[in-house]
């Protein structure tokens, strides 16, 4: 069952690989398998086929021969490396220079309402958006997004301190009649109601992140809210649920630490407890270093013990219904991130533009400024070489790792079974969206699915 065609390059670049009698076959290095109930999921990362695989097919030679073809397996001395070095050349050539900026960061203030022991903007320069600037921001994004459509993830600091800002930028773009959506990482204290309609209604806002650090107690701590009397921890849950009850998706991000390691398990419990549709929630964890967030500066005893309960509570997690519901598409991996693309900024509160939401070190140029410091953005853009383990690692087409990263990770048992849990998930997903699918349209025409 083929779920995803091979990328439409594939055919023109590398064409279909024709089958040698009498030669030996193996997987090429990029694939990856998903053994399911009734069959195999199978994945290649470099040419972004899937397919599934009945377990009485999985050796016939008709799904032998079709693996050949579209090159799931290769000859048993092939290079896969070479292929993939070729392969990756090629797409990057052909790959059409985006001439407008689409995508925006943008950073309404570095102020917040709380103080994590963890912030990366600690010891920063805090300073908020003026409303003059913002309507620079607004002139900026329509002269330079060439009439598509935008992408805007609002940042901070705390990007509701300063809402007046979101709303002129908003309502220039309506008002020029720029088509946008809106993204947005908050701690979702101010999130009110009102706030709530409007972010819907107004800003187009479909999804928000939101970080809860442990159950009431221990995330009342680590906040460290400025306010006094509150009770911030069940403020920003009630504001997660009107979130989610207005079809926002929300993203849980657990920071998992040395301070809260064993409490995030009870804040799963009480979570399952508090959200029973889980359609618009996902909870993903993810491991922090001490003060910082990136830098490893904890024992590796610690660390590792952070590794272990991060895979944890990933588990945890897919077994209560929070995974990521999100699916694979088959488009070729060319750029990590904003740091490394063509399309994608960020812009400071004073119109300074970014290459990173770490900003430090990637600021390039102005709003109010043709000029771009090209040796900077030059450098946003330089890669880590590849480790040994790359050359024969599935996951390799999809992982790019720049030189500037700030959340740069060495390649370890941790971070390969992360990815590989992150990449069987989506898998799985694809199938059994592709599955309802067919099964949908067999019911509309009245026959039966056979899979």
């Amino acid at each position: 069952m083929i779920i995803i065609q091979n990328e439409i390059n594939v055919k023109n670049i590398l064409g279909f690989q024709d089958r040698k009698s009498e030669i030996k076959y193996r997987m090429l290095n990029y694939v990856v398998k998903y053994p399911i109930s009734g069959g195999e999921l199978i994945l290649n990362t470099l040419t972004r086929g899937f397919v599934f695989i009945p377990t009485a097919e999985l050796y016939s030679d008709s799904t032998i021969q079709y693996l050949i073809n579209h090159w799931y397996m290769v000859e048993q001395d092939f290079n896969d490396d070479k292929l993939f070095k070729q392969y990756n050349s090629f797409c990057k050539l052909i790959t059409p220079t985006i001439k407008y900026i689409t995508s925006y960061v943008i950073f309404t203030t570095t102020e917040c309402n709380a103080r994590c022991f963890y912030c990366f903007e600690k010891g920063t320069t805090r300073m908020s958006m003026s409303l003059r600037t913002a309507g620079d921001v607004a002139q900026y994004i329509i002269r330079h997004c060439g009439g598509n459509k935008v992408t805007i993830k609002w940042f901070g600091g705390e990007p509701l301190y300063n809402v007046d800002v979101i709303d002129s930028i908003i309502n220039t773009l309506h008002q020029n009649n720029i088509k946008f959506k809106s993204l947005m990482t908050s701690n979702g204290y101010l999130f009110n109601k009102e706030l709530i309609t409007k972010a819907v209604n107004v800003w187009n806002l479909c999804s928000c992140m939101i970080t809860l650090d442990g159950t009431e107690k221990v995330y009342n701590r680590i906040k460290s809210y400025i306010y006094k009397g509150t009770n911030p921890f069940k403020i920003v849950l009630d504001n997660i649920k009107n979130l989610i009850n207005n079809k926002i998706f929300v993203t849980i991000r657990l920071n998992v630490h040395s301070e809260n390691m064993d409490d995030l398990f009870s804040l799963l419990d009480l979570l399952n407890n508090e959200f029973l549709d889980k359609k618009y929630l996902f909870i993903d964890p993810h491991p922090i270093y001490n003060c910082t967030g990136t830098k490893r500066d904890e024992t590796v005893i610690v660390r590792n013990m952070i590794y272990d309960c991060t895979l944890a509570l990933t588990k945890r997690i897919k077994e209560l219904g929070f995974h990521n519901k999100a699916s694979l598409n088959n488009r070729i991996v060319t750029n990590k991130c904003m740091a490394d693309s063509n399309h994608g900024i960020g812009i400071l509160p004073d119109g300074g533009i970014c290459k990173c939401e770490h900003f430090e070190g990637t600021v390039i140029g102005s709003i109010y400024s043709k000029e771009i410091n090209t040796d900077i953005l030059n450098k946003c853009k330089e890669r880590v070489l590849d480790y040994k383990e790359c050359i024969s690692c599935a996951y390799r087409p999809e992982c790019i790792q720049l030189k500037i990263c700030v959340a740069n990770y060495e390649c370890n048992d941790f971070w390969r079974t992360r990815r590989l849990n992150r990449i069987r998930q989506l898998m799985l997903n694809t199938y059994k969206q592709f599955v309802n699918k067919k099964k949908l349209e067999k019911e509309d025409d009245g026959t039966e699915l056979q899979c």
